[in-house]
């Protein structure tokens, strides 16, 4: 029984006034390691409080033992911090005891990861990714800024055997500072909005027909999820000509220009849009080469498009540019 587990069964034998007045000015990630200990227990019998607390004998009950669980640590934390706070942490938990921290990771989006990371030192970078399956580490990296990408490709090479207490560290960065706020972020955004975020990240035919599906059944409900929603298509429609420069900057040449085949041979209005919105002399160049390359396969087409979808949510979202609304139809 490790320390933690100890000192949530001293606390929950204290009962939640007292066990309120010690854990008030303890910071929120010591609060949650608090809930998810004492959530594990069941029941713990008189004599093995002995055993376990013996120097807090004279305050424990001989004659009860301990109840645990989820409800017990709810109870408790709602004596100290607020009911959003209580649900927040106690959500947290409740995924903690289904799924470990990592394979929470390596199910949220590939965007979302490569963004905490960006701001996370490169062997920090490099001891998570090597946590992660090498498919989803790849993808992650794909998504990174070119020197930090870089920084991190060394590390992972040398990656040392860390100490138990060094991973235990880099877990609880990863749920305070990363899933913890994905998991606030998600249980407050609209459907429509979470319909959205999944139409960004399927196959455009897979995309038309649960469009397609959804306007039949829900016509109200797909016309927000269509305000939300942005693909490689609404460029021709919900950016400003202005800022097609700005954007063209910041996506990498070879990644524009398959994504400007695979548009051009679809029929997408936005490579026009886009070659039309650069100078003469960029345009003109890109779409001589556009004609001379092979013809590319729409999985890597799509990808391609959505590094530059990628790369005009991130603008928008810093107040570089602005997106115009889609009207009601």
């Amino acid at each position: 029984m490790s320390r933690i587990d100890k000192a949530a069964i001293i606390l929950a034998a204290l009962g939640p006034d007292e066990a309120a007045g010690l854990l008030a000015g303890m910071s929120e990630q010591v609060l949650r390691r608090f809930a998810h200990a004492i959530s594990k227990i069941k029941r713990i019998p008189p004599h093995d409080l002995d055993t376990i607390v013996s120097e807090f004998r004279a305050e424990l009950s001989e004659e009860q033992g301990i109840v645990g669980g989820m409800e017990e640590a709810r109870r408790i934390l709602s004596n100290i911090v607020d009911q959003n706070t209580v649900s927040r942490i106690m959500s947290d938990v409740d995924g903690h005891m289904r799924r470990s921290i990592w394979e929470q990771l390596g199910a949220c989006a590939d965007s979302s990861i490569a963004r905490f990371l960006q701001g996370e030192h490169p062997q920090t970078a490099a001891v998570v990714l090597a946590e992660l399956s090498a498919a989803k580490a790849a993808a992650v990296l794909e998504r990174l800024d070119e020197e930090l990408a870089q920084n991190i490709v060394l590390r992972l090479s040398r990656v040392p055997r860390l100490e138990d207490s060094v991973i235990s560290l880099i877990e609880d960065v990863i749920v305070s500072d990363f899933l913890s706020a994905l998991q606030q972020e998600m249980a407050t955004r609209k459907p429509a909005e979470v319909i959205g975020s999944l139409m960004n990240n399927v196959s455009s035919d897979a995309r038309d027909r649960l469009m397609s599906h959804l306007e039949e059944r829900k016509p109200a409900l797909a016309q927000d999820v269509q305000k939300v929603m942005f693909t490689f298509s609404d460029v021709a429609i919900r950016v400003e000509a202005r800022d097609i420069s700005a954007i063209v900057r910041g996506v990498e040449e070879e990644d524009l220009k398959i994504a400007l085949k695979h548009a051009i041979a679809r029929k997408i209005e936005s490579a026009d849009f886009i070659l039309n919105n650069l100078s003469k002399r960029l345009s003109e160049r890109y779409r001589e080469e556009i004609e001379q390359m092979p013809d590319v396969k729409q999985k890597d087409g799509e990808q391609a498009q959505s590094k530059i979808v990628e790369e005009i949510q991130r603008l928008a979202k810093m107040g570089e540019i602005t997106l115009l609304e889609i009207e009601n139809q």
